[in-house]
């Protein structure tokens, strides 16, 4: 589309957290996700020759472009990727994404767009960012490569790690945090096995527990990035002091966000 002179255009997207199943989303699994209160913003603005060009349509569902960012982040942009954060991003909220029939390297142009179902649950969740950055790609691409070679532990941790994104969503929903919580535990424990984890999340996990928490995870990709920890109780006080004292950069608490959405530039 063209944009006229002194025309900007602005949008967000949410922060996610992944809660459990992840990273089996990358290997047609399921994944429970929820927003975080933080949003990516972007402007555009043009100067008076600019021109915005859109490879095609505009999307014409929210499925639609979460595939296609998805799509953008994996081939233009060479990141090894799976499919929730884009779905989550999309859509925001509290969601529960079933990933039936979609393979690493697929796309949506011959595989079914991901099943999307809006969780109606309570997020008694704590996240706590490691203090390190990191490349979700390193991560994750020595592990694609094994899985895409057949390798009978890393399938395994796929299979059984998709398994458990449903079972972990149906105890949720039935209120059995001690059996939420060993689901989520034995997420983590599948990816540290196969080399998805990391020191400094070890670390942050390692106290979570220590303090009480019912489980434990990576929220994301491993080696840095942040954790996420099951603690139903209402005063949260305890963990936050612990994984502070475990080096904690900073803590969040899950919230209803919304999806990605066009805003008003500065100024207007």
């Amino acid at each position: 589309m063209e944009l006229s002179p002194g025309r900007a255009l602005a949008c967000s997207a949410p922060a996610r957290a992944n809660l459990i199943g992840n990273p089996s989303d990358q290997y047609g699994g399921s994944t429970l996700a929820c927003t975080v209160p933080l949003r990516a913003r972007v402007e555009l603005a043009p100067a008076d020759a600019t021109v915005v060009a859109t490879a095609g349509e505009e999307p014409a569902s929210l499925h639609a472009l979460a595939e296609e960012a998805r799509e953008i982040e994996r081939s233009r942009l060479g990141v090894t990727c799976g499919y929730v954060d884009q779905y989550l991003c999309t859509f925001g909220g509290f969601r529960f994404v079933e990933f039936a029939g979609k393979s690493p390297e697929g796309s949506a142009s011959v595989e079914p767009f991901a099943s999307v179902e809006a969780i109606e649950a309570p997020l008694p969740f704590v996240l706590a960012f490691t203090g390190k950055r990191h490349s979700s790609d390193s991560v994750h691409r020595p592990i694609r490569a094994r899985w895409l070679a057949g390798e009978p532990e890393v399938r395994r941790a796929m299979e059984r790690a998709a398994k458990l994104g449903r079972l972990g969503t149906r105890a949720l929903l039935r209120g059995a945090f001690d059996e939420l919580g060993a689901h989520m535990n034995e997420n983590h424990a599948l990816v540290r096995a196969i080399g998805g984890s990391g020191a400094a999340n070890e670390r942050l996990i390692a106290a979570a527990l220590a303090a009480g928490a019912l489980g434990a995870k990576l929220a994301g990709a491993g080696d840095g990035g942040t954790i996420v920890a099951l603690w139903p109780e209402p005063d949260a006080g305890p963990l936050e002091h612990a994984l502070r004292r475990a080096g904690a950069a900073e803590l969040y608490r899950p919230a209803l966000e919304p999806g990605v959405r066009l805003e008003a530039p500065a100024g207007v």
